[in-house]
């Protein structure tokens, strides 16, 4: 059982790592950015920094 825990855990953590390295390292979007067409539909924050210093691109 211990394994499996270890196992998890580990995962969870690589998960995690590799969310915040490609957070890092996609561009910010402003709040008003319009996402372009064929855009995956989930929150912004999720894959972006949202920053009102970034600047609004056209799609």
């Amino acid at each position: 059982m211990k394994r499996v825990a270890i196992w998890a855990g580990a995962i969870v953590v690589l998960a995690l790592v590799a969310w915040g390295a490609l957070h890092i390292f996609i561009s910010p979007v402003h709040p008003d950015q319009e996402a372009p067409t064929g855009h995956p539909s989930s929150a912004c924050w999720a894959c972006h920094f949202v920053t009102e210093s970034a600047d609004v691109r056209e799609p």
